[in-house]
């Protein structure tokens, strides 16, 4: 009789165990799918809150300091610029800003000195231009 109470009490607690996984899984499933857009004024705001020194950006005083942003499926990705005169680019800060405010970084990948074209946001590098 005890053995029997006890794979019962068993068998209840993997039921309860397995109905409380299923429900988290389906929880976290519907809140993935129901956020919301950002803005890209908003994704910036996030990241210059995020970094403070970002705050600068833009700026008009040399060397100038620009904003790139460029829009993805589920975030912006936005690069703080820092432009130069004998360089197009002297530095540069990127990120994919997703549309549940979580951050992800990628490195500047500078080119050659001579290289002109635009600065893509979402490859943090100069893309060509076309002509």
């Amino acid at each position: 009789m005890g053995k029997k109470i006890l794979i019962l009490v068993i068998t209840i607690i993997l039921v309860v165990l397995i109905c409380l996984g299923v429900g988290y899984w389906v929880i976290d499933k519907y809140t993935n799918l129901r956020v919301e857009e950002i803005s890209q004024v908003k994704a910036i705001e996030i990241m210059q809150n995020r970094f403070p020194e970002l705050k600068e950006y833009p700026s008009d005083k040399l060397p100038p300091k620009s904003i790139k942003v460029e829009k993805a499926d589920d975030g912006w990705y936005v690069a703080f610029v820092q432009e130069g005169s004998g360089v197009q680019v002297i530095d540069a800060r990127c990120y994919w800003v997703k549309n549940n405010n979580k951050i992800m970084q990628k490195d500047y990948t500078p080119k050659d000195n001579t290289f002109v074209g635009e600065f893509s946001a979402k490859d943090c590098t100069l893309a060509a231009r076309e002509l």
